[in-house]
């Protein structure tokens, strides 16, 4: 059971919304064969043969990992990292070091173990080109790779060859797809403990939950002062019924396509707000910068709500942001703004 879960209000009606979420591919989170050849390219570009240091052998390791060794005279002394990792004492420890240093260079890919031998492959491979060291030289090869001499080296072609591997995985496979189902408000959301509770009543999930983060070690609520200024104008308004903090992943939250340099993506609109007369608000509110840049989004979202419209909806919304003391919102297909000069753009009445 979850520290904090948020469930919704049993006075909630299904809206129905037509949404959409981002198609994932397998070679967006595995390594496939691909990724040895760009192994070798990222070798080549960064000159891994020049670098690389070949006198070392299992007695070195006792400069493995990322911390330092804190008794260099005793190979069994555990050393300072993450954790605490054991000095390899035999090739199976040994083995099990190297995994663990791929696994920990591995992000954005998940670790799995598939992935981990895809770039232990890549590395044995590439110290038999460049210098002639084949599989009865693994052990050896190992130690070469995680002594403090060479695993930097190592790590920034692996970080290389990740890059190039998007690069090359990455044409092409990216799309946005409808939902199965019709979207509603999700009937539970579960927080971790150290979010904050807040005493919103016109909510449609109870209790309203802010999830945090922390910035210079001082704790701070994720809703943006605009959300929360925004959040106080609905809690204020005679029209709305409920409101909903929307979420930023997957389809268990809405979302409407748009297209950013030939690419589609998802757009996770910040509320989607209830009004007593039956229609439906999605709103996303900006501010300073990000105003100037929420053109596609924008544009990409009054798209969709003409489209579903037509289908009998009742939709509106668009890019919100506050000036002077009012709400401006833009409506409009093509999307423009000013800062200073929001003329085109309507006052939001709720």
């Amino acid at each position: 059971m979850p520290p904090f879960r948020s469930t919704r209000k049993n006075e909630y009606k299904n809206i129905d919304l037509t949404s959409y979420h981002s198609k994932r591919f397998r070679e967006e989170t595995r390594l496939s064969s691909d990724f040895v050849p760009v192994f070798f390219q990222a070798a080549d570009e960064l000159r891994l043969k020049s670098k690389i240091s070949l006198k070392h052998s299992i007695v070195d390791t006792k400069l493995i990992a990322s911390g330092r060794v804190e008794d260099v005279d005793k190979e069994t002394k555990s050393i300072e990292r993450e954790g605490t990792l054991a000095l390899p004492k035999n090739d199976v420890e040994l083995q099990n070091a190297f995994d663990s240093f791929v696994r920990d260079n591995l992000a954005p890919f998940a670790p799995e173990l598939r992935s981990i031998k895809r770039v232990n492959d890549s590395i044995y491979r590439f110290f038999d080109r460049a210098f002639k060291m084949d599989v009865d030289h693994w052990t050896e090869i190992q130690a070469i790779v995680l002594t403090d001499e060479n695993r930097q080296d190592v790590v920034d072609t692996i970080n290389r060859a990740k890059e190039l591997y998007q690069d090359l995985v990455g044409r092409g496979k990216h799309e946005v797809v409808q939902n199965d189902e019709p979207w509603n408000v999700p009937e539970n959301i579960n927080f971790t403990i150290d979010s904050v509770k807040k005493d919103y009543k016109k909510s449609i999930m109870n209790p309203y939950y802010a999830r945090t983060g922390t910035n210079n070690l001082s704790l701070f609520e994720e809703d943006s002062n605009i959300e929360i200024k925004f959040i106080d104008y609905l809690e204020n308004s005679k029209d709305v019924e409920w409101w909903f903090k929307n979420g930023t992943r997957d389809s268990s939250f809405f979302a409407a396509p748009y297209s950013e340099n030939g690419q589609e993506k998802p757009f996770y609109v910040d509320f989607i707000v209830k009004l007593k007369d039956g229609r439906i608000g999605l709103f996303d509110t900006k501010g300073g910068i990000y105003a100037r840049t929420a053109k596609d989004r924008a544009e990409g979202l009054a798209k969709y709500i003409k489209e579903e419209n037509k289908k009998g909806k009742k939709l509106f919304g668009g890019i919100v942001v506050e000036s002077n003391g009012s709400w401006r919102i833009n409506q409009n297909s093509k999307y423009n703004f000013e800062e200073k000069q929001l003329s085109n753009w309507d006052f939001l009445n709720l």
